[in-house]
């Protein structure tokens, strides 16, 4: 009888550590970060994945955004299959390292018919930085929200400069499951 009240015990005490979360998000930093001013011209080095109802992918990501401009290179291992997406106003070019495709359109859909990924490209860019997407209503949730049907979590946070931005990120609706790990943030 002894043996099995330790057995529970024991059984107890690792469940509890499973539903522990490994680092919880500061809401402050959250409240801070939802209040900053966004800067006019950023990049950020990291990893990207996604896992989709029909695949998954993992890769480097190096995205750089201007006022009028976003590129975004994404490479596997060893800088494999490099594709470099460059988002401006109503088009988007694809650069697979063979040819260059130019396609009219809003980029989400651009992207996702040509990459056959989902990925909310114009949200993002608001998101990465921990921002809602102005041309959207959003639900704000303890460490994130959800804007366009998509659940934005910030894992973890850093400051960059006078700055807090997001380090660990996941981005989910229905089908979709993105996690995006930033490395190294360039604010200008």
């Amino acid at each position: 009888m002894k043996r099995w009240v330790w057995i529970l015990a024991a059984c107890l005490l690792l469940h509890g550590c499973a539903l522990t979360p490994d680092k919880s998000t500061d809401i402050s930093q959250i409240v801070q970060m939802r209040n900053q001013q966004s800067p006019a011209n950023w990049s950020f080095q990291g990893r990207l994945a996604v896992v989709a109802d029909k695949d998954a992918f993992s890769a480097s990501i190096n995205w750089k955004h201007q006022s009028s401009e976003d590129e975004i290179e994404l490479s596997g291992p060893l800088a494999q299959g490099k594709v470099l997406i460059s988002v401006t106003p109503g088009s988007v070019a694809i650069d697979n390292g063979d040819q260059v495709r130019h396609y009219q359109g809003d980029a989400d859909s651009v992207i996702n018919a040509q990459l056959d990924i989902k990925i909310p490209v114009t949200a993002l860019k608001y998101w990465v930085l921990g921002l809602t997407d102005p041309q959207q209503s959003y639900l704000a949730l303890d460490n994130g929200f959800v804007q366009s049907g998509w659940q934005i979590r910030f894992i973890e946070l850093q400051s960059v400069g006078d700055l807090v931005l997001p380090k660990k990120i996941t981005v989910q609706d229905e089908h979709n499951r993105v996690k995006l790990i930033v490395d190294q943030w360039s604010l200008t």
